[in-house]
């Protein structure tokens, strides 16, 4: 399997097409919540994403010019380490493609670009049944997180529908 990651070009209709697609096969993964995306937010991610685009990076893996797989990294802040942040907010393989390296190769390249970036360090969250996801992660050096010893949860409140 020859696979090549790049960064996707945001200011692109194209890629940002190819990112929503990509984001919507995710979305159908059990890991991803096992439904389509809604389509209104189908409808809207390409424009958000320009939107957003100078706070956030994606990455694309590709199979012979094929997409079988994205990391989409939102940048933050560290008032601890007076830092930006990465997050790694998406991380999706197509089926067809696990098992074969690719979600390390999108991994790696994250950091990668979060380091060159000058970011401090790369956050992501992992559902808990979701093993496959978590024992990669720890093997690329990702561990809970924690402040002073104390491990920290991962809590939302929503405030649109």
């Amino acid at each position: 399997m020859s696979v090549t990651v790049r960064l996707a070009d945001l200011s692109s209709a194209a890629e940002r097409e190819l990112l929503v697609a990509l984001t919507d096969v995710y979305a159908r993964d059990p890991m991803g919540g096992g439904a389509p995306l809604p389509a209104d937010t189908r409808a809207r991610l390409a424009d958000a994403l320009l939107q957003y685009a100078d706070r956030l990076f994606v990455l694309v893996a590709e199979e012979d010019g094929q997409a079988v797989g994205h990391a989409l990294c939102v940048e933050g802040f560290s008032s601890f380490k007076a830092a930006g942040t990465c997050n790694l907010h998406d991380l999706s393989v197509a089926p067809r493609a696990r098992g074969q390296g690719v979600g390390r190769r999108l991994l790696a390249a994250a950091e990668a670009e979060a380091a060159r970036r000058g970011l401090c360090r790369v956050t992501l969250e992992v559902r808990p049944d979701n093993e496959t996801g978590r024992a990669l992660y720890a093997s690329a050096g990702f561990e809970p997180a924690a402040l002073g010893g104390q491990a920290y949860l991962m809590m939302e409140k929503p405030l649109t529908g």
